[in-house]
């Protein structure tokens, strides 16, 4: 049943309690009229459960008995605790959000990108679904950031006019290797730092705390570099409610903070400070504010803040007590705007990052089923208030939406222009009345599906810290109130629970009448089932593959197919081998280990096809034609492993040639620049075997002897070394260069060390002469 946009109208805006809000004309404009400041809140790992205008809705039977039943293990020693007293709490914990929200427009039905936060504030921050470029979860961000070539949110404000200040949790850069090196000099060293040595930095307590290494930003990733004027945060998952020693400011150390200090409100009092200069400069503002409430290992905070709740659990009162702080910094923050004339100019947004985690603490993610880092709704179901009086039509809004259309809303109220490419849509017209529907009607998303950040339904209950890289993956589409989730194939023997492993499930919900996913009605709409298969398959094959891992498992969301993945397990390689006769092998091996991913087969495309002996072969071939096939992997660097092995078994060309390596091809498989691709071998039909490398003049090349005639069936062994970037290549076991120096230039936009990003084989020219590729095996070692 299709829903109406503004269906609840509440208090008559101006009344809000507690702030003595009042029309407060700026200039003798009316409210609205001059361009808005925007202040945008995300909060860390707190579900709509625990918001106040959704709290007050829920009952005590919303709350999942699972995670209830969990949480009065740790916390009560298995008394039953007072359910009703914790919805109350929640009711409470922030009183001026609750105000805001009165007067305000609150949406019952927005989710995230994605169920954990390093994606999650990439697609809000870039307005576009992040599976675009492959990150599915932190890991894809940890390790690549967000691509350049993306806008960030703050940019458009910027060259718009505003000033523009981050506050809190950055975390969408890579870390600045520079660190690593400073701290090496500072040991006394000289020289560069030996692999070895560079890979037990990364985790060295020293560079990662007293040097701040871990929450550092990659220069062209830093919010500094990305549109923000100012900033005054961290860029890792978790920083401390204490002491804290790893923060920056702009792009300086901060020194350790004295004890007793709270960071949030230490972060209330620096975004007031940015919109107090914001003001006095007479200048429009954009603050996004990103706290760590309550991410990670929560302490007590201030005990007046925690001493205002009575839940009858200690740490229920801890968790309320912290959102109670961040209220306090909202009220701060509307004192500060009202003592400026700004208060009612401000647009106010306050949305979170991903559902609630394994801390459980009721009401949870009620009334969805599940958490941070799942497939389930909880996982991503997140509250998303907006507040602009004269502006925004108060009222609960039930429009699908997704945080991904926080960006263009934003701009579109600043006047600011809005990037082509993205995925979100501006809520605009609807929050100003001007429209009772929302742009969207369905929604898509894709993740891994994992017990580690929350609760494993599939296994009563266990939770695996390390099940990240070797869970499964989900992907769901929502529309109207339906919903098609389709999971895949859990693996044996990474949950106790499960020593077989689970099949692959693909449910079907009428979240109407079951938001906790409890009955699969599937059987009843088998038409509907097959339709929304297909369109989740037709969404997934317009994003890209994960970056880091789950690439069999996307592949198998992407065709629906069970991809056979052979022998998980702590051995020290990674291996894929196919024959291109449809039995090709994978193994994944360290999956666990940081860049060691497993590669994933990509289709040959419309060019190349296989031939009836399962020969990989180039077809309606034209003039000056490229076809390629590719294994893509997740970037594999000189930190994470000592050598990538390439061996590729192919028929000499007679017309022009075949090359295979680590190389980087644009949208349309056709060939980049030299200077952009490698290690990059091409072997041509006059017996030269020609070897590229990146970051060398276009057309620069290294040309070898190689000792056969076209028609011969050859095998080729390439070995990478990343550590220092050199290449041996065999050629039917004859060694015929060793060390020959190449390089690699990242896939556009993404900034991360030197990388081997994927094997590619490409045919040039190869109408009829009967070249073919008859086998490729990939091998990694740590």
């Amino acid at each position: 049943m299709k829903k109406t946009g503004l269906l609840v109208l509440l208090l008559p805006v101006f009344a809000m309690a507690g702030l003595n809000v009042a029309p407060n004309l700026n200039n003798g404009e009316a409210a609205g009229s001059a361009r808005p400041n925007i202040v945008l809140i995300l909060i860390d790992d707190v579900g709509t459960g625990w918001i106040p205008p959704y709290a007050e809705r829920l009952r005590p039977e919303d709350v999942e008995p699972d995670v209830l039943h969990l949480y009065e293990q740790e916390r009560t020693g298995g008394r039953p605790l007072d359910v009703q007293k914790h919805i109350d709490a929640a009711r409470t914990c922030m009183p001026q959000l609750a105000a805001l929200a009165k007067e305000g427009a609150v949406f019952d039905r927005c989710f995230a990108t994605a169920s954990l936060c390093g994606p999650s504030r990439a697609g809000l921050l870039t307005g576009t679904f992040q599976q675009r470029w492959g990150a599915y979860w932190n890991l894809d961000v940890y390790y690549h950031g967000v691509p350049t070539n993306r806008v960030v949110m703050a940019e458009p404000l910027h060259a718009a006019g505003y000033r523009t200040g981050m506050i809190g949790k950055w975390h969408i850069a890579t870390r600045d290797l520079a660190i690593l090196d400073q701290y090496w000099a500072d040991q006394g060293n000289t020289g560069p730092i030996p692999e070895a040595e560079a890979k037990a930095l990364v985790n060295n307590k020293t560079v990662k705390y007293d040097y701040a290494y871990e929450s550092s930003s990659t220069p062209g990733q830093h919010p500094l570099d990305r549109g923000f004027d100012y900033y005054f945060g961290y860029n890792s998952h978790d920083d401390t409610y204490y002491n804290s020693k790893t923060l920056w400011e702009d792009r300086h150390r901060v020194p350790q903070r004295p004890k007793g200090e709270l960071l949030t409100d230490l972060f209330n009092e620096k975004s007031c400070e940015f919109i107090t200069s914001a003001l006095e400069e007479k200048k429009p503002f954009f603050l996004y504010y990103a706290p760590m409430t309550l991410h990670g290992g929560i302490q007590p905070p201030p005990q007046h803040y925690s001493d205002a709740f009575d839940t009858g659990v200690p740490f229920s009162n801890i968790y309320a007590g912290h959102l109670l702080a961040l209220d306090d910094g909202i009220e701060k923050i509307f004192q500060t705007l009202k003592k400026y004339g700004q208060d009612t100019n401000t647009l106010f947004i306050l949305s979170a990052d991903n559902g609630c985690t394994e801390y459980g603490v009721p009401p949870y993610n009620a009334p969805y089923r599940g958490g941070k880092g799942t497939g389930w709704l909880g996982g991503m179901h997140v509250p998303f208030v907006v507040w602009q009086p004269g502006v925004v039509k108060p009222g609960i809004n039930q429009e699908i939406t997704s945080l991904a259309d926080v960006m263009p809303t934003v701009l579109e109220a600043a006047g600011a222009e809005i990037p082509d490419g993205i995925d979100g849509l501006s809520l605009m017209p609807l929050l100003r009345g001007e429209t009772l529907h929302g742009p969207r009607t369905e929604l898509y998303s894709s993740g891994i599906h994992a017990s580690h950040w929350s609760y494993f339904y599939e296994g009563q209950g266990e939770v695996v810290q390390t099940d990240g890289p070797q869970c499964p993956m989900y992907a769901w589409k929502i529309k109207d109130d339906k919903l098609l989730l389709c999971i895949t194939p859990t693996s044996p023997g990474i949950y106790m629970s499960l020593p077989n492993g689970l099949p692959s499930r693909t449910m079907f919900y009428d979240l109407s009448a079951d938001p906790r996913q409890l009955n699969d009605i599937g059987g009843q709409y088998p038409e509907q089932v097959k339709a929304f298969g297909k369109d989740i398959q037709t969404w997934l094959g317009g994003m890209k593959p994960p970056l880091f891992s789950q690439q069999t498992e996307y592949r198998t969301l992407l065709t629906g197919q069970d991809q056979a993945v052979v022998g998980r397990s702590t051995e020290a390689e990674v291996v894929y081998q196919d024959d291109f006769s449809g039995a090709a092998v994978l193994e994944a091996r360290r999956a666990t280990e940081p860049e060691r991913a497993t590669p994933t087969f990509m289709d040959a495309g419309s060019h190349v096809g296989l031939d009836g002996q399962g020969h990989l072969i180039a077809t309606a071939a034209e003039q000056n034609g490229n076809y390629r096939f590719r294994v893509e992997a997740a970037p594999l660097t000189a930190r994470s492993l000592s050598a990538i092995e390439c061996t590729a078994v192919f028929k000499v060309p007679a017309n022009d040639w075949i090359g295979i390596g680590f190389s980087r091809q644009n949208r349309n498989g056709l060939s980049v620049p030299v200077a952009d691709a490698g290690p990059w071998i091409e072997y041509g039909a006059g017996g030269g075997v020609v070897i590229h490398g990146g970051n060398a003049l276009a057309g620069s090349s290294t040309t070898l002897a190689g000792g056969y005639a076209p028609g011969d069936v050859v095998t080729a062994e390439m070995t990478y070394f990343p550590g220092d970037q050199t290449l041996s290549l065999a050629i039917n076991g004859k060694m015929v260069a060793t060390a020959v120096p190449v390089s690699h230039v990242n896939e556009e936009g993404i900034v991360a060390p030197p990388v081997a990003g994927w094997v590619q084989i490409q045919f040039k020219n190869q109408p009829a002469d009967g070249a073919y590729v008859d086998s490729l095996r990939i091998k990694t070692i740590p």
